[in-house]
């Protein structure tokens, strides 16, 4: 195994831990404001922030553990029953789309949160560039994930057309 293929196995497994640790602090925090208000018959007003702030940090970190487990919803029965030429044409089209699409959301999340920096939440006073930075983060993660899997079908592709020879 690479150096590079190690860290990256690595990376997947600190996302992993994140998006838990995301949903399970949202989970904890949702309770307690909900508790609060109607046991205890107050508000929490960073409460609502900081599980808006943590459900995009888990959408977004569980983004990626689900496109490197190939999670994410696709249509992919029709094009599994295709013509292996078609199948690999088809695969490597969707992963190039793909790839471009996740670039251009890198850059805008990247403007965006830069735009974002300078202007804090309410409650927690918590900047919400540092909030909406996980979006060119996570994108660009993808991005390399797309990449990773245009190259490895690419590979595929060639092997399975040699043997076929």
């Amino acid at each position: 195994m690479s150096v590079l293929n190690m860290l990256y196995k690595v990376l997947i497994k600190i996302l992993k831990v994140i998006a838990i640790t995301t949903i399970a602090a949202m989970v904890i925090v949702v309770f307690y404001s909900v508790i609060s208000r109607f046991i205890l018959n107050t508000s929490i007003a960073w409460a609502e922030e900081i599980s808006r702030f943590l459900m995009a940090w888990m959408t977004l970190t569980g983004s990626i553990v689900a496109y490197e487990e190939n999670k994410h919803m696709s249509f992919d029965s029709l094009v599994k029953s295709m013509p292996p030429v078609f199948y690999y044409a088809i695969t490597l089209f969707g992963y190039a789309l793909v790839f471009c699409l996740l670039i251009n959301m890198t850059k805008g999340g990247y403007i965006y949160a830069r735009n974002q920096w300078n202007w804090t939440s309410p409650a927690t006073h918590a900047p919400y560039g540092l909030v909406y930075s996980i979006a060119p983060i996570s994108m660009s993660i993808m991005a390399l994930q797309s990449a990773i899997k245009f190259i490895s079908t690419s590979v595929e592709s060639v092997k399975h057309f040699r043997k076929a020879r």
